[in-house]
């Protein structure tokens, strides 16, 4: 084979894996670009929540599936609430069975069960209202669009009144420290959640 058909040979095998090359990294791109796109998105709009490192602990994990759509980012905030909140539900049902408690401290957490199971309901409210939302087909009927999540905004600051009512009847009651501090936890985490759900609520 002559130096010419060698060199030439030599080229052609450059710019094929040149050619695969760059078509490996643009597919690559492709593949991630819409990722990190999504993941960028939830970072935004967690950084104005009340505990945005919670935030995008929360929603970060569903990326793919919220996109960049505010509606499906409320809907996953919302929906880690209410998992959240049926825990808490269970946590202090299960603290309402010991038998050393006091009378005030048995209303104390009666009161917090009722407090949790109102928030409860009005976060399976407030999904099923963001879940019309989304699939609904009236999306360019602003009245409907408006009414829905109105309804949302109200149900969920009825959850943070519920919590907070929770949360001060633990503070200002005479409750030993170990039911203190079992509730507190309990709750806490709902809150937290549910001021995050609420503070996206006002980007739709």
């Amino acid at each position: 084979m002559s130096s010419i058909n060698k060199i030439f040979l030599l080229i052609i095998t450059i710019i094929l894996s040149s050619t695969n090359f760059i078509s490996s990294s643009f597919s690559t791109l492709q593949s991630t670009s819409p990722n990190a796109n999504n993941t960028n998105f939830i970072k935004t709009l967690c950084n104005t929540t009340t505990y945005p490192s919670l935030c995008r602990k929360t929603c970060i994990p569903y990326a793919s599936k919220i996109a960049c759509d505010t509606r499906k980012l409320t809907s996953s905030a919302l929906s880690a609430t209410l998992s959240a909140a049926n825990s808490t539900s269970l946590a202090i049902s299960n603290l309402s069975r010991r038998r050393n408690l006091t009378k005030f401290e048995i209303n104390v957490v009666n009161d917090c069960m009722e407090s949790i199971g109102d928030s409860i309901d009005d976060l399976n409210k407030s999904i099923d209202q963001i879940n019309e939302i989304i699939y609904s087909k009236n999306k360019d009927n602003s009245d409907y669009f408006r009414f829905k999540v109105s309804n949302i905004k109200t149900w969920m600051s009825a959850c943070v009144t519920n919590e907070n009512t929770c949360m001060e009847g633990v503070e200002e009651g005479n409750v030993s420290p170990y039911v203190k501090d079992r509730l507190t936890k309990s709750i806490l985490s709902v809150v937290k959640l549910t001021r995050n759900a609420l503070s996206l609520c006002n980007h739709l």
